[in-house]
């Protein structure tokens, strides 16, 4: 008996030996088409607004690809989304199956004033009166009252309050009083 499959390919797995009887319905073998490959990458909930569809993106630091498709939802576990690119792949430089390095250019962020800076969020305390981060000063913390410019997801412009070369704090502030000492690991 002769088979044809219904699209071009090679064959890249083979699930039947010449001679075994097989039934309606039961794969035989998987044919893969390697002109084109599709690349899944998870991109953090931070990045995936600075990234769009039909982007290049770079692969292994010299091949080119495009970005195909964004997932609409992040993973509830991971929280990163799912992006899809595709690669022309017509002088086999990819094998299927394998981990690859992808770069993504982001859109850079843009700064309300030329001294500001942008920090995470979460080093920032925000109460109905004020809005605060804590820097280190010789081994103890130090209130900073600071002022907002723009948002960016996870990231919050300080156009007020902070300096160059100040330590910022970024994780436990929230338990932190003025002048409490700090160890730093």
């Amino acid at each position: 008996m002769n088979i044809k499959a219904p699209i071009k390919g090679t064959i890249t797995e083979k699930y039947v030996e010449l001679g075994t009887e097989v039934s309606i319905g039961q794969k035989i073998a998987q044919i893969s088409q390697l002109n084109n490959m599709k690349i899944v990458v998870n991109v953090s909930s931070e990045d995936i607004y600075r990234i769009q569809l039909g982007q290049t993106v770079m692969i292994e630091n010299n091949l080119e690809g495009i970005i195909s498709s964004i997932n609409p939802s992040a993973d509830p576990v991971t929280k990163k989304v799912k992006a899809e690119i595709i690669f022309n792949n017509e002088n086999k430089e990819l094998i299927q199956g394998t981990f690859v390095n992808v770069s993504i250019p982001v859109e850079k962020i843009e700064k309300s004033k030329s001294d500001s800076v942008f920090i995470p969020l979460r080093a920032v305390t925000i109460t109905a009166n004020e809005k605060y981060v804590y820097v280190n000063e010789n081994g103890f913390a130090k209130k900073i009252l600071v002022e907002f410019g723009k948002t960016e997801n996870a990231l919050v412009e300080i156009t007020s309050g902070l300096t160059s070369g100040d330590e910022l704090i970024t994780d436990g502030g929230k338990l932190l009083e003025d002048g409490d000492e700090i160890i730093i690991k």
